[in-house]
């Protein structure tokens, strides 16, 4: 992977940080799709090459969140430069971290659903919902 990296970076318009924009888009493009596991080669190789890029890092997160690893995206946002703490990128991955930590511990939604559906005046299915 380290090779396509830099193989990408060499193919970019010019200076090394358009080549590495080329391979953030491409591993963003590999998230969208859901090819997770491509993402986060991708992002992970990024950060092997540039260790202090925001982008990366957050989007490695988001990969992970995605795949089911909230463990290994705290890991990863755990070992962000304190250069990068307050960066805007870094602060969405840490809330969405966070966002997905808080829907993991609610657990099942349907027994609500089910309860709402039955007896919609069930004020109360209605606020655990």
């Amino acid at each position: 992977m380290k090779q396509f990296v830099e193989w990408l970076i060499k193919l970019g318009p010019g200076t090394q940080d358009d080549g590495i924009k080329g391979v953030r888009d491409q591993a963003k493009e590999a998230l969208e799709a859901g090819q997770l596991d491509d993402a986060i080669a991708i992002y992970r190789a990024i950060l092997a090459e540039e260790p202090e890029t925001a982008a990366a890092f957050a989007g490695l997160v988001k990969a992970l969140i995605a795949k089911g690893e909230p463990d290994e995206a705290r890991s990863v946002l755990d070992q962000v430069p304190q250069a990068l703490a307050g960066n805007a990128e870094i602060a969405q991955a840490r809330s969405a971290l966070e966002l997905a930590l808080q829907a993991k511990s609610t657990g099942p939604l349907e027994p609500l659903a089910e309860a709402v559906a039955r007896d919609p005046a069930d004020h109360q299915a209605r606020y655990d919902l």
